[in-house]
Parts: C-alpha cells; structure tokens; sequence
C-alpha cells in the first residue's frame, strides 16, 4: 500500500472541518458561473452565505478569533480547499529545473496577468529544499509545498492566493495554514509581492527595520513559488505515467440537482519541465571541463537556460507615403515577456512549443 501524500492527508482534515463550505461553494456553481474560467468561485460569491453559517456555529466562531485576521483567514482557506478538492493537481519539478527556477531573481517588469494561465483553478507544489525564514519570535519552518489559486477579493479585486504546507500541531494551524495574497492588478510580480505583504500583514505605525525584517521572510519563500508558478503557467512541459498530456480543470457532470464537480478518488501527480530537464542534463553530460573554442577562438557557452525576461518590440510603417523615415519613438513599442529559453540545448524531440492559455476579460 503506498503512502498517502501529505497533500491528500491535510484536504481530509479540512473537508472534515469546511464540508458545510464545500456545500455552498456547489450551490453557487450550480447558480451559474458569471466570473472568469480560471476561477473556482470567487470568494465574494460565497461569502455572505458563510458568514450566515459561521455566525451560527459555536464550532466555528471558536477559532474565528479576531475578526480581521483569523476570521477572513479562515474563508480564504476554506475557499481554497474548496477547488484544490476538486483537482487535486500535484506538481512535482525535475531538479535540473527546480533549482534555476527558484534561485532566479526576480527582476524585471514580469506581469502579474501571467499567474492567471494556472492549468487548474487550484495546484499543489511541492517545494523540496526551501523553507519559511524565522523572523521575530517565528522559528524557522521546513515548506513542503504550497497550494496556489486565484480569487476574487471582498474587495473585488482579483489575487493569486497562496497557502503554505508545513508541520503544524494544531488542527487549527493545519487547515487554516499561514498564507499570503498577491494583487493581480498591480503593474508586476515583484511589485505585488512586495505591496501585498506590506498591506496583509498589518504592518502600519510598526518600525522600518520590523517591517523590512516581515517583507523580506516572506519575500524569501514567496519570491521562489512564483517563479515556480511562472513556469507552470507558461511551459507546456507536463507529463504523467510516462506519457504527455496537459492537465486541465474537471468537466462538471450534469445530475438531477444541475451541474456538479464530482471529485476524484485519487491525487493526479504531474511531472513539471521533464523535457527541459532530461535536455539539460544530457548536454551536461556530454559538455567537457573545458570548452574548445570555436573557429573564431571564442569559447563555446555551455548548455543552461536563459531566465525569463521583458522583450520591447517596435511595430508599424518605417516610412511616411511621401518616402521620410519614421523616428523609432514614434512608432509603436509592444512589451512582451518571454519565457524561460533553452540556450545550446538539444531537446532531440524537436522545440517545445509554446502554450496558450486564453484569458477571458
């Protein structure tokens, strides 16, 4: 008998916990589903109907706790556990491509619209290595993985939420684990993080050492998932049991009470940037200590993969109708972001392609 994955071991305590959300959260799909594709059910379509519930649950007003922090905390979690139920996507990276991605500085104006391409509407991460930095009076804590999912705020606004996978002790703290929102309407990824964290964490009046030391230990754990979440978004280099295929959200199945997302039996786990990886590794292989230099006496680079990075594009006519050159500025400049690119690698099946993933307005 194989091990249960900790991922599938910390949904069947939350479901023990949110089944009365999970009811609600079908409810309103089966109302109709009015918002963008990549979203489950935005949190602001269920949210009065759970406060109603939570007010009349002495279970649940136990650990609302404050009203401001643990009480929004919980719904946010709850919503979470909601569509990851109904995936249960496990992504797990090929090491010659973990360690890049994550050791990759985010630099550069990244949009944060990219993190809207999510294969599925909620994805678990392992996260092999890293871990949430001890700040203040928090130890530090071994992250195992991190579930991520886009919502809709009660604010409106449309945010990556991540939630974290760590060793906590309390039922509490397991189901409704630390967490962290980024602001997709911020103008980059970098920004969003650093914005957010700011404004989540309650950071107003404190001192700027205190508030530099919380940005920069959530920072260390955050900044790596995206990059992560990044190339999820943007590759298409998935694969399981051996084969390729693309994961994709579950087709809701109609029954007598309307359309309904039944869920799966089992964990899907998908092997993220095999392609890249087995490339890599191979061009290592085969790579020599030192490079003989080419024909021009300039040595060779060696196989790696260039990180994302912003690419200006100048678009349009060069001349006006009677022959005078247009001025460059004048012309239109289109910024687009380029994905990760192999650099002197041979992926032998041929070029990955590129992925789309439409995003409705």
């Amino acid at each position: 008998m194989t091990e249960q994955h900790r991922a599938r071991t910390r949904l069947f305590e939350a479901t023990k916990v949110f089944r009365w959300f999970f009811d609600i959260v079908q409810d309103a799909r089966r109302g109709g589903c009015n918002w963008p594709p990549y979203i489950f059910v935005p949190l602001i379509e269920v949210y009065e109907a759970a406060m109603g519930y939570v007010a009349q649950s002495p279970e649940l007003l136990k650990i609302r706790g404050d009203p401001t922090d643990s009480f929004i905390k919980l719904f946010y979690s709850a919503n979470m556990w909601a569509a990851w139920r109904g995936t249960q996507g496990i992504y797990r990276f090929h090491p010659q491509v973990y360690q890049p991605l994550i050791d990759t500085p985010m630099e550069g104006d990244i949009p944060a619209d990219v993190l809207k391409r999510l294969p599925e509407w909620a994805i678990y991460v392992e996260t092999p290595g890293l871990s949430i930095p001890s700040f203040l009076r928090h130890p530090e804590m071994t992250l195992y993985g991190v579930w991520a999912k886009i919502d809709v705020g009660l604010n409106g606004r449309e945010m990556l939420t991540l939630i974290v996978d760590k060793d906590d002790k309390n039922i509490t703290d397991r189901v409704m684990p630390l967490g962290c929102t980024l602001y997709l309407d911020m103008p980059s990824v970098e920004s969003a993080i650093s914005k957010t964290v700011r404004e989540k964490r309650n950071l107003g009046g404190r001192s700027e050492n205190y508030v530099n030391t919380v940005v920069d230990g959530m920072s260390a754990w955050v900044k790596p998932v995206v990059n992560l979440l990044l190339f999820i978004c943007t590759q298409n280099d998935f694969s399981r049991d051996s084969t390729t295929s693309l994961p994709q959200n579950p087709v809701p199945k109609k029954t007598k009470r309307g359309m309904q997302i039944f869920v799966p039996e089992k964990a899907t786990t998908w092997d993220v940037g095999v392609r890249f990886g087995n490339a890599i590794q191979r061009a290592l292989r085969d790579a020599v200590d030192a490079p003989a230099p080419d024909e021009g006496g300039t040595k060779r680079p060696r196989p790696h993969i260039r990180r994302a990075h912003w690419h200006g594009y100048r678009s349009g006519a060069r001349l006006t109708p009677d022959g005078q050159p247009i001025p460059a500025e004048a012309r239109r400049f289109d910024l687009r972001w380029l994905a990760p690119i192999p650099v002197k690698i041979d992926l032998e099946d041929g070029e990955l392609p590129a992925v789309i993933h439409p995003v409705k307005k």
